[in-house]
């Protein structure tokens, strides 16, 4: 059966084959290889050539249960992908509307694209065909013994470590990094200088120099570690020392308020016991 596409020639496919066109399908690799379908995409439009081999003519009708069971996928999925070579100008559908009847689908070639003739096999320089767009992401070509020869000498000539500076200080003074941190030794005090903090907090004299006595002898530490700064100390110090005070005043017991008053109960009793 001659089938007629546009202005080309009359061809006949050669059975048993399906009514495949190798320019469409080249474009339906480039259509959907960014949407990762490929593969989806290609098993669908052979469900259809076969389906209209079968039928003898590139307009059919047929549900896409049907060629769902030819190509394997789901429903839905030949859905999608029907509407997405309807988008590319590959396939032409229809369906009435609000009626549950199966489509008519029309299966369309490319119009830069010739049907194969019966003689010819293959397209020519088709051997290898070109990488796609993930394929080239995922294997990119390894450099060559030059190459690698290049790169090693850009490599040397790169600025050392040493040159860090020289290149933080190209940079603008917002985008440079802070300079790193230096600790300092912990430096014990004098007796003056305690005294002259603690006027400063509010901590009187007497005891700045019980501060100073007590971490003077002991080696200026804190438990097991050594002090890291003895002005938070003496604040610490000046904390416990009004905690105590405060704790003082409220355990104080003053007089007995009750002293020197008469205590009738203590007479009733001793009168009784004379009685007896």
């Amino acid at each position: 059966m001659a089938i007629q596409q546009g202005n080309s020639e009359p061809w006949k496919p050669r059975p048993p084959f399906c009514w495949q066109h190798k320019p469409t399908l080249d474009l339906i690799r480039q259509a959907f290889d960014a949407s990762n379908t490929v593969s989806s995409a290609i098993c669908t439009y052979t469900g259809l050539t076969e389906i209209a081999s079968d039928n003898g003519s590139l307009s059919f009708t047929t549900t896409h249960a049907w060629v769902a069971y030819k190509t394997g996928l789901s429903p839905r999925t030949v859905q999608d992908r029907t509407k997405d070579l309807v988008s590319i100008g590959l396939l032409k559908f229809s369906v009435p509307p609000g009626v549950k009847v199966p489509g008519r689908y029309e299966l369309i070639f490319p119009a830069d694209a010739q049907p194969l003739p019966d003689d010819k096999q293959s397209l020519p320089d088709d051997a290898q065909p070109l990488p796609n767009v993930r394929q080239r992401a995922k294997y990119s070509a390894l450099p060559s013994l030059e190459e690698n020869k290049e790169l090693k000498n850009k490599r040397r000539e790169e600025p050392s470590p040493s040159d860090d500076s020289q290149m933080t200080n190209s940079l603008p003074i917002e985008l440079q990094p802070l300079p790193p941190r230096i600790k300092k030794a912990f430096a014990p005090p004098s007796i003056d200088q305690v005294k002259l903090h603690a006027a400063k907090i509010g901590l009187a004299e007497i005891e700045a120099q019980k501060f100073f006595n007590y971490y003077e002898s002991n080696g200026w530490r804190v438990g097991r570690n050594p002090m890291k700064s003895w002005p938070a100390s003496l604040a610490k110090w000046k904390d416990n020392v009004n905690s105590y005070a405060t704790y003082q005043r409220i355990n104080q017991r003053g007089p007995d308020r009750n002293a020197g008053t008469y205590n009738a109960t203590n007479d009733h009793n001793a009168l009784q016991s004379k009685v007896r």
